[in-house]
Order: structure tokens, then sequence, then C-alpha cells
């Protein structure tokens, strides 16, 4: 098992408070050109939403949101799979602001939508399901066609440069996908029930989420953030037992091979949430079903 993953994300997760959770809908699959020569697919909506975690007191407060669907004149159509069965997103929507208001999301153009996200993720750690192999390489060109940088940085602190390896790369991210698979890599109903797809693992955690937002990136940043506070405060909470500041990564590594039995599975998280028998799960079950209780965001980003 690759530890690092691991060991980097929880470095990362207790040496900041500011997270920047966020989703892409796109007309297609790539980011890039196809050897065939068909045109790289385009971004349709960006949803974020910008947490503060305190690490004392184990509150979150929701600083603000953003969700917002382009009218980029380039799109001239969508993948009829993705609108028929996953965003649910057609032209109309990004052409017409009434029918974009009816999906959730204001219309807004490329330049200003991607201004108002750089805006909102300055300084935060960027979060997401999938997102250093999928979701920041398409903001990362879409933004390109428009002359707009946007904030994302390397381990390092330099600035993230345009067509990385998503697997050799060390980004200033964390990627739910990539701890999960490590973290639940022996559970077989990680396997037997949709791999490690956001709402599969919002299932097993039973994470409530809203039917009314499936595949909507909304929805999904919802549910992204109450995965990632369950899944990093049962690690957070092993992890002090032995550390009582940040360390290098290398002492995390030799902190996290017992880690495979201390975590929980699925199928034990949620034995545990409804038995409560465990205080550092139950702390973490109960900030993810917070969320739905903070309200409003303090600010909508403009």
């Amino acid at each position: 098992m690759d530890y690092d993953i691991v060991a980097d994300t929880l470095r990362i997760f207790r040496a900041n408070s500011d997270f920047c959770v966020f989703d892409l809908e796109t007309t297609g699959r790539s980011a890039t050109p196809s050897a065939r020569g068909k045109e790289p697919a385009k971004v349709l909506q960006i949803a974020a939403r910008r947490y503060r975690y305190n690490h004392t007191d184990r509150t979150v407060k929701l600083l603000a949101q953003l969700n917002v669907l382009l009218n980029d004149p380039t799109i001239t159509e969508i993948d009829t799979f993705l609108t028929e069965q996953v965003h649910h997103i057609g032209m109309e929507h990004i052409r017409d602001a009434s029918r974009a208001a009816e999906y959730g999301a204001e219309l807004v153009s490329p330049q200003e939508g991607w201004a108002r996200f750089a805006k909102l993720q300055h300084g935060a750690v960027a979060v997401g399901h999938n997102i250093n192999a999928f979701d920041i390489p398409f903001a990362q060109y879409d933004t390109a066609r428009w002359g707009i940088k946007l904030p994302f940085r390397t381990a390092e602190g330099k600035a993230l440069p345009i067509g990385y390896d998503p697997k050799t790369a060390k980004i200033f991210s964390i990627d739910t996908l990539l701890v999960a698979r490590l973290l639940w890599h022996r559970d077989n109903r990680a396997r037997d029930k949709g791999g490690y797809k956001l709402r599969s693992l919002a299932t097993m955690l039973h994470i409530k989420t809203d039917p009314a937002l499936d595949h909507n990136a909304l929805g999904d940043i919802n549910t992204n953030w109450m995965l990632f506070m369950a899944m990093l405060l049962p690690l957070r909470s092993y992890a002090q037992r032995f550390l009582t500041t940040v360390e290098p990564a290398d002492q995390y590594r030799r902190m996290l091979p017992p880690l495979r039995e201390a975590i929980p599975t699925p199928g034990q998280y949620a034995e545990l949430r409804r038995s409560r028998d465990a205080d550092a799960i139950e702390r973490a079950a109960r900030s993810a079903e917070g969320v739905d209780e903070l309200g409003e965001p303090e600010a909508e980003v403009a």
C-alpha cells in the first residue's frame, strides 16, 4: 500500500483551516484533444463551497459558495449520455438564464465564472473526488482559453503547470477518491456496490444526500464535504495519539502502517454510528451531519 497519499493528505489537513470543495460538470470526458482529432470537452458548470474548519473545537463554518453555468459561445454540443444520464444539463441551460435558474444555478460568462472561482479558491486547499485527475486538469485547460490563471499549487507552493501527470505530481489538494481507495481497499462492499464512486461511498457510510441534487455539481460538493469529514476526522484522532505537531511525511509513514486496522471500513463505520460506541467516529458523524444545518453561506462570490 502506498501510504504517501494518506500521510500527505493528513499533513495538509492538519496544517490548514480553509478548504474549497469543488466539482465541475462538462460537455464530455476528456480535457485534451483525442488522437482522432476530436475537440476537448469544455466546462458547463462550476460549483464550489469554501469551508473553515476549527481544529480546536471541531466546528465548521461555511464561508462562501458559487454555483454557475457557463454561457460559453464555443460550445456547440453536449455528450448525449451525460445530458440524459449524468448531469442533465442541456444547451438550453447554458443559453437561457431562466432555464439555468430552474437548474438552480446562475448563468454567467466563462470569464466571470472562472474569475469568481479563482477568488473563492485562493489560499484554500482544493478538495474534491477525483479532482487531481479530472477537475483540476479540466479547470486549467478551460481557463487557459480565456487567459485566466487559477491559484492551484504544488505541494512545494509553486504554480501547478498545465498538463501535469496526476500519477506523479505532488498537488496542494485533498483528493478523497485517492484516500478512499487506500483506506478501504480491502472492503468487499466497495467493490460490490459501485467501487469508490462518491454516491457509493456516501451510501456505505450512511451519509445523507439530497436525491434532487444527484449528479448535480452542487449536490456532489455537499456530499464530498461530508465524506471528507467522515474519513479525515478519524484519521486525525488516530494521528494525535502519536503526534503533537505537523511532522515530515516520512514520520507519518512510520505511524501509518497500522492504520489499515485502526480506521474503520465503511461497514464498521456505519455500525459504529448506529451503536455510538466510538467517540472519534461519532464526532466525525456529528460534524458531517452539521453541514446540512449551516444555513446560508456568509457570502456568495461576486
